[in-house]
């Protein structure tokens, strides 16, 4: 599949938030309660979610079939992966890196800090909070193959 570009993308990723902000608003839903609340027609969400999916953004939790009345292929419900790191946060202080890593929901899944001299160098404070993003992610089981945001201060 080829990735759109700007403007396409832009849409793309805005249509990608809306789901995201839905699932996050009303926990597990079916692309057919997802496309009435963001107002997506079914392609479009088809679409959307195909991709979410894929890249591990949201999960399939379950289908509507012990419910279902009706003959045809059971309704699957989308959800927000929990395993999902979906924002980061890195700050470079004086004398200490500190690294926040939250889901979908905005729940911190791990966070920590690692001190260094306050005259170490820009490559041994990036190596640093590189080793504890990779430390954290591996603790606390996460993946970043959704990741929607890095926010770096300095």
């Amino acid at each position: 599949m080829q990735m759109p570009t700007g403007v396409h993308a832009l849409v793309r990723r805005t249509h990608e938030e809306r789901v995201m902000r839905a699932l996050q608003e009303n926990g597990a839903m079916s692309r057919g309660e997802i496309a009435r609340v963001v107002g997506l027609s079914r392609t479009t969400l088809s679409e959307i979610t195909g991709s979410l999916l894929q890249r591990g953004a949201i999960v399939v939790v379950d289908t509507d079939a012990s419910s279902r009345a009706g003959s045809g292929r059971p309704a699957e419900r989308l959800a927000l992966d929990p395993a999902s790191a979906q924002f980061m946060g890195v700050d470079f202080g004086h004398r200490r890196v500190h690294v926040v890593i939250a889901d979908a929901s905005h729940e911190i899944m791990a966070s920590d800090s690692v001190r260094y001299d306050d005259t170490a160098t820009w490559p041994t404070r990036t190596e640093l909070a590189l080793g504890l993003v990779d430390r954290l992610s591996a603790e606390a089981g996460v993946h970043f193959w959704a990741q929607q945001g890095i926010g770096i201060c300095v």
